[in-house]
């Protein structure tokens, strides 16, 4: 949990958790959110279950890894302080924990979507072993502590509640985009400049039309146009098709509220929602 420190540091620097927003990558915040979260220093953070449970977890994801690392309380750290980028001081980073003897940042994750993280390697995990705002976290790390080796450990409550642990090396050409990028943002940030949309979501959140207003379409607006238009009539046959397999399934289960395969996990449910319905839904 932040302390009141904390969430007023965040507001006035970029943190690790801001690098996969910068980068556009970060599913759960837009770049536009971001840029007005820290000109107008208003905190849009909130809290829900899985945020908590990744909280309450976090020390005993931390001891997992010193345990079976071997680590003393002297070559473990947790209470890492507040740490900034030696030039950019708006570069900033509050380490989950430091394995000192091995100069290696840990960053501690709690999650419930198995399938959003790779099984482990030997040796060095790949980018794509995680999600690509949790990557972008730990480079900014490297990027203000100049360490040059971080580790994710993640503890996966799936089908089978198990840790991961994935290494990664520092990602030179990644960390300069990276640096690059947060640079950019940041003077946005000191103008008030709003940062060019990225989306249409960000489309929608900065430019409010008062008024119908149409233009000519360049040659790249009719190839997107085009485009669009073949993929929705492909997919009008697709949508048919699964709302009658829907239809299939539902009347096969009845009461049941999930399929499992043989060897027990459900690989579909049929719960009770608050509105009152029933929904089909895939399990991971």
């Amino acid at each position: 949990m932040l302390t009141d420190k904390q969430k007023e540091q965040r507001l006035n620097s970029i943190g690790g958790s801001d690098a996969g927003t910068i980068l556009g990558v970060n599913p759960y915040k837009s770049r536009y959110d971001l840029w007005e979260e820290k000109t107008t220093k208003v905190d849009t953070f909130h809290t829900s279950i899985n945020v908590d449970l990744g909280n309450a977890l976090e020390p005993m994801i931390l001891e997992h890894y010193k345990k079976i690392n071997n680590l003393t309380d002297n070559e473990f750290k947790t209470d890492v302080p507040h740490l900034t980028h030696k030039k950019y001081k708006y570069m900033a980073a509050n380490l989950d924990a430091l394995d000192i003897k091995n100069n290696v940042i840990v960053e501690a994750k709690f999650s419930k979507a198995t399938s959003l993280w790779a099984e482990e390697r030997e040796g060095y995990a790949l980018a794509s072993d995680i999600q690509p705002h949790i990557y972008g976290q730990i480079m900014h790390y490297m990027v203000v502590t100049g360490l040059r080796e971080a580790v994710v450990v993640a503890l996966i409550d799936g089908f089978k509640c198990e840790f991961r642990t994935y290494r990664f090396k520092y990602d030179a050409a990644y960390c300069l985009n990276l640096k690059l990028k947060e640079l950019q943002f940041w003077d946005w940030v000191q103008t008030k400049e709003i940062p060019p949309a990225m989306n249409k979501y960000e489309v929608e959140k900065i430019y409010v039309p008062n008024e119908d207003k149409a233009i000519t379409a360049n040659s790249e607006q009719l190839t997107l146009v085009d485009a669009y238009g073949k993929l929705s009539e492909q997919i009008k046959p697709l949508e048919k098709q699964k709302k009658e397999l829907a239809n299939k399934i539902a009347l096969s289960l009845n009461e049941s509220t999930a399929l499992k395969n043989e060897s027990g996990k459900n690989i579909m449910t049929y719960r009770p929602t608050k509105s009152g319905g029933r929904q089909l839904r895939l399990c991971a």
